[in-house]
């Protein structure tokens, strides 16, 4: 009687089996089915620009900076020109009017003294001023950023070491920023700004600086 039961199982299973097996062999005819229906109408639709087509490529957006330098000699007298300039206006007048009047060469050489001890001060703070002003700048640099890309660009910035003085983006001559913010930029859009520095000879890789923006980094050429 077991026996007969152990049968009866064995073929009910067998039945399963093939009743799975007919199923997966259905389900697998469909999606072969479906597949190639849409490999058709994607082959057909597809170049009338009816169905998008996935783009592989990455960022088109292409960022440039255009960095031309030129030798700078700022206008304004040189220190060591204008320390000359003074005593000519200053003391030598001076000098002259004790001489004058008679004043006695103590008197005259107190006086003197304390006139050398004055334009001397004022040349000392005029360099200290002139190590940080743009008048000790070598070269000046005409900058063009521009976004050649299709795409607008986010959070587009610069870090320009060369340069110690700028014409920021509201007109104003001030220090350069370690990280200058310019923001964001329309597609085939272009900005230009003029810096001036102090730098001598070739320039390293560490020098030159980095442009790039929220997605991804630039690349800078130097004319």
């Amino acid at each position: 009687m077991s026996q007969g039961y152990v049968v009866l199982f064995g073929m009910v299973d067998k039945k399963r089996s093939n009743i799975y097996w007919i199923k997966v062999s259905a389900i697998s005819s469909v999606v072969a089915v479906i597949m190639v229906i849409i490999v058709a109408v994607v082959r057909f639709w597809g170049p009338l620009g009816l169905i998008p087509i996935i783009n592989p490529s990455t960022d088109p957006s292409v960022l440039t900076a255009k960095i031309k330098s030129f030798p700078y000699r700022h206008a304004e007298t040189d220190t060591l020109v204008r320390r000359e300039e003074w005593r000519e206006k200053w003391l030598q007048p001076l000098e002259y009017e004790l001489k004058k009047r008679d004043i006695a060469p103590e008197v005259h050489e107190t006086v003197v003294a304390v006139m050398e001890d004055i334009l001397k001060e004022q040349i000392n703070r005029d360099l200290i001023i002139e190590q940080y002003s743009i008048s000790q700048s070598i070269n000046w640099y005409s900058v063009t950023i521009r976004n050649d890309g299709d795409v607008p660009l986010k959070g587009v910035f610069l870090k320009f070491p060369l340069a110690d003085f700028w014409i920021d983006e509201s007109g104003r001559l001030t220090s350069v920023p370690r990280r200058i913010e310019i923001g964001d930029m329309d597609q085939k859009s272009e900005k230009r700004f003029t810096f001036w520095g102090d730098h001598f000879g070739s320039i390293s890789e560490d020098k030159k600086g980095v442009l790039g923006h929220s997605n991804g980094i630039g690349t800078m050429d130097f004319d």
